[in-house]
């Protein structure tokens, strides 16, 4: 299984160690080794120069090591290795089906398996986000942190809850795919509190916990959309007890006409994340006594089109001043202010239309036929616990797709 490399006395190393978590996971699944320590250097020059984990997953794939291990391997062959090498087990058959079958290459196969929350959970003693570190005599705690939130640049190449351990096994948490939003968390109308309040309620992807009172959900819809259009359905979905993945294919390029939408504008991108967050009535908490008891609430956006995961990292802070949530850049006021909702009796709620493009670099120019962005609303307990998560990708399908020819 996975082994620590020392990385005491090295300043440069452990700033990185969460990328050699990655890095290390990868060669253990792929090669059934760790990652040895005299490539460190070469992986920490891949990660400055901008390159995801998908850059390292490829590599891996496409080595000689890998194609001589994996020589007459069909796909469910090599598939059993990642489950063997790096969760310790033999697949389980509809583990192994789901993943036989799906559309993934061999590198996003060794990047799934690799990073699922079992592989976190089960390797967690041996990642080195998970331990102190000395550099220079000094104790620094938690060194799998990449940067310290007072002076880091906006985009971090790091999952969400990468730093944090995770619940698992966690039975009383509800997910569902593509339906109904919680009658706790919608307008008189049946709708969302968007806009002017006509946002559909219909087509929610949702994690709830009924012990933290937590309801987490997004939509995908044609930006600016009648009710009756919808919302696209997902692909795709896993629930693993904590987080819920969704796959979503929808057309690439600007709002258009031809996909849903009211009208064609240029500057703006085809579809909305329709993201809610939501506080049961029943809470001992509001969101601001939610966050002062040491709830914290993250908003990771993916910035970059490939498979790489470039998170914009965003922290849920309380904005007194209009009793709403902003989703900021930690340590600024940068970020997404004034989620709306909070207008319903029954129970707490913020909500917000996003656009890949607002994050993305070259905005709706990045919105191309086969662009990939995985985003994350993850909640961590006063323990420092995940303990519920949202995860959905977006695939960039042909421009025009609608959510009734989605249906055809």
């Amino acid at each position: 299984m996975i082994q620590k490399v020392a990385l005491q006395e090295n300043a440069r190393w452990i700033k990185s160690r969460a990328y050699f978590d990655i890095a290390d996971l990868y060669y253990q699944a792929a090669f059934d080794r760790p990652l040895e320590e005299a490539g460190l250097d070469y992986w920490i020059d891949t990660q400055q120069a901008g390159l995801g984990y998908s850059y390292i997953a490829e590599a891996l794939v496409n080595s000689a090591e890998f194609g001589a291990l994996h020589a007459g391997q069909d796909r469910a062959e090599i598939i059993s290795s990642f489950y063997q090498n790096v969760l310790g087990r033999t697949a389980d058959t509809d583990g192994l089906k789901f993943w036989t079958d799906s559309d993934l290459t061999p590198a996003q196969l060794l990047d799934s398996i690799a990073r699922s929350q079992e592989s976190l959970v089960k390797n967690a003693a041996a990642l080195h986000g998970f331990e102190d570190a000395v550099v220079n005599g000094t104790l620094i705690a938690n060194a799998g942190e990449l940067f310290d939130y007072t002076t880091a640049p906006t985009v971090v190449e790091v999952p969400v809850p990468l730093d944090v351990p995770v619940i698992v096994d966690k039975p009383d948490i509800l997910a569902t795919t593509h339906g109904p939003f919680h009658v706790d968390f919608v307008n008189a109308g049946g709708n969302l509190y968007l806009g002017d309040g006509t946002t559909p309620a219909q087509g929610f992807s949702t994690v709830d916990d009924p012990t933290s009172k937590f309801l987490f959900g997004v939509e995908i819809t044609p930006r600016q959309t009648a009710t009756s259009v919808g919302g696209y359905i997902p692909v795709g979905s896993t629930f693993d007890g904590t987080t819920l993945h969704v796959t979503d294919n929808v057309p690439a390029g600007p709002q258009a006409i031809e996909n849903g939408s009211f009208q064609n504008v240029a500057n703006r991108g085809a579809v909305n994340s329709n993201v809610v967050i939501g506080l049961h009535p029943d809470s001992d908490f509001d969101f601001r006594e939610a966050l002062d008891a040491g709830y914290q609430i993250k908003l990771g956006l993916d910035t970059d089109k490939t498979a790489a995961d470039s998170l914009l990292n965003l922290t849920a802070v309380y904005n007194a001043a209009n009793d709403t949530l902003d989703f900021v850049v930690r340590g600024t006021n940068r970020g997404f202010v004034d989620f709306k909702g909070n207008g319903n009796a029954s129970g707490e709620v913020a909500s917000e239309s996003i656009q890949q493009n607002f994050v993305t670099s070259g905005g709706v120019a990045a919105l191309t036929q086969a662009a990939q962005f995985d985003n994350h609303l993850t909640l961590i307990d006063p323990n420092g616990h995940v303990v519920q998560e949202l995860h959905w990708a977006l695939f960039m399908g042909q421009p025009g797709l609608s959510p009734a020819e989605q249906l055809a």
